[in-house]
């Protein structure tokens, strides 16, 4: 027992006394085992939590370091680079629209593009009223469209002039009192669907775009 023996049978063995025993080292290896992989389990978890509350962090830390930079610039074209810069950050997309409302607040236009060229949006303009981005603002904050065979995302993709392509997400600029504009992203990296943790850190950078601008 010493040595590393789970039981010990007195001579002559018997059968049921065998079976008994061998019975319980069985149970006793299945506990260990489960032991085991609980702890294991329990490692993977702890690591994988440390490893959100890290990233999450970094991204709040992000998020507070965007906000006082955009506001402390004073050209409309570095706070839109610097917008961009953060979207595709965080979020891998290879398409991001800026779409802003023109002085007499009836149409968007296209302000910043990154992943296209400028030839192809500078004569888009969509009206304020227009179900690609007045649905948007009713509805408030993030949208994510995925599925490109729904019939919102053919909408949306028709008046935009195919400038994007599903899966992709809007986020309203919506000030205290008006609209502002909205942002069109698209083009996922690893072509995978949208998520709700990017919409959540779309959200962030809209918020503090709203701002800025």
């Amino acid at each position: 027992m010493k040595r590393g023996a789970f039981d010990y049978l007195t001579k002559p063995v018997h059968s049921d006394a065998l079976l008994l025993a061998v019975e319980k080292a069985v149970d006793y290896k299945r506990v260990l085992v489960r032991n085991r992989l609980l702890e294991e389990e329990k490692q993977r978890y702890h690591e994988e939590l440390k490893q959100r509350v890290t990233e999450q962090t970094r991204i709040i830390r992000s998020m507070f370091d965007l906000a006082n930079r955009l506001n402390s610039l004073d050209s409309m074209n570095l706070i839109l680079e610097s917008i961009m810069d953060s979207i595709c950050e965080f979020i891998p997309t290879e398409r991001v629209l800026v779409m802003l409302l023109d002085k007499k607040g009836t149409h968007f236009e296209v302000a910043k593009g990154r992943g296209i060229h400028a030839d192809d949006f500078k004569h888009l303009r969509v009206p304020a009223n227009n179900g690609a981005c007045a649905g948007l603002f009713h509805s408030g904050g993030v949208r994510i469209i995925n599925d490109g065979n729904s019939s919102e995302a053919a909408e949306i993709v028709e008046n935009l002039a195919g400038l994007v392509s599903a899966p992709f997400m809007q986020a309203a600029l919506m000030g205290a009192r008006s609209r502002l504009g909205v942002i069109h992203i698209c083009e996922k990296r690893d072509e995978a669907p949208f998520t709700e943790k990017e919409a959540e850190i779309l959200s962030y950078i809209a918020d503090s775009a709203t701002v800025a601008i």
